[in-house]
């Protein structure tokens, strides 16, 4: 990965975390690098038990994504959601997560409006 594109990836995360923390306030925790290496995802919302990968990139790899945030998930504990939040050049912040009863692969897709609502259901 080259450096613009590290600094494109970091640049996402803090904007995906701004974003976040005006709509839902200080439930947001933005997880560091050593963490997020660790398992973690880029922004965590505990109080909801949801896990935020968040992905600033032009081309979209979904499913991968979704299976790195719900392996992600995982390590958190039990209830916890891995979330893939993803904004191409210009577009906007769109959300993603496995739909719960679904068949394999299926997924749930909404702006960030919807997506912090749905947040707010979870606390």
């Amino acid at each position: 990965m080259s450096a613009s594109q590290r600094r494109k990836g970091a640049g996402g995360e803090r904007e995906a975390y701004r974003l976040l923390a005006d709509q839902l306030g200080d439930i947001v925790e933005r997880r560091d690098l050593s963490q997020s290496r660790d398992g973690g995802g880029d922004i965590r919302i505990p109080a909801a038990r949801v896990l935020v990968e968040v992905k600033r990139v032009e081309r979209s790899s979904i499913p991968a994504w979704l299976r790195q945030a719900r392996q992600s998930a995982e390590v958190q504990g039990e209830d916890w959601v891995g979330v893939v939040l993803w904004r191409r050049n210009g577009g906007e912040w769109t959300a993603y997560r496995p739909v719960e009863c679904g068949q394999d692969g299926e997924r749930w897709e909404s702006l960030l409006p919807e997506f912090c609502a749905w947040v707010r259901e979870r606390l």
